[in-house]
């Protein structure tokens, strides 16, 4: 199936520069929903044929809802570069809260408050899952520290592109 869609999503290309059939043909259907709308952007959805391979990956796509551009920024980036398993959520954490308020205020906003950032982020460390518990302090606020210049750097590469 997944080769059949990959076929179909790469013969609506017919005009479309190699890096786009390169993205397409390297997607999963709902990895290409969800790129759908950036790409639309950096790309005449119509001249290339993209929003042809759109539809053909919204035919065997799960989940066809693409992620609304609205929805970037460091706080949005932080909490993708965290993984699920790696933490176990009881709720009352306020990390939701927070991406909001990081994704509000901006990515200036951010770098400015890193050092408070960072104490939030360590301050919820009881989430972990057991075993990333047992790491000490000083490595957990390194981890932090890497995470959200990452998470920045996304954000800008995301706000330019």
């Amino acid at each position: 199936m997944i080769n059949e869609y990959q076929q179909r999503a790469s013969d609506a290309l017919r005009d479309a520069p190699q890096r786009l059939v390169s993205i397409v043909s390297n997607s999963t259907p709902e990895g290409l929903v969800e790129q759908s709308v950036r790409l639309c952007e950096r790309y005449d959805c119509n001249a290339t044929g993209l929003e042809s391979a759109i539809s053909v990956a919204r035919e065997y796509a799960k989940d066809s809802a693409p992620i609304p551009l609205e929805n970037t920024g460091v706080g949005t980036e932080l909490s993708k570069l965290i993984p699920k398993w790696a933490t176990q959520f009881k709720g009352g954490c306020g990390c939701k809260d927070m991406a909001k308020k990081m994704d509000d205020r901006g990515v200036n906003w951010c770098e400015r408050n890193s050092l408070s950032i960072v104490a939030h982020l360590l301050s919820q460390s009881e989430h972990l899952i057991p075993a990333f518990k047992l790491v000490p302090a000083p490595v957990k606020k390194i981890v932090a520290e890497r995470l959200l210049r990452k998470a920045i750097t996304n954000a800008k590469e995301s706000h330019e592109s």
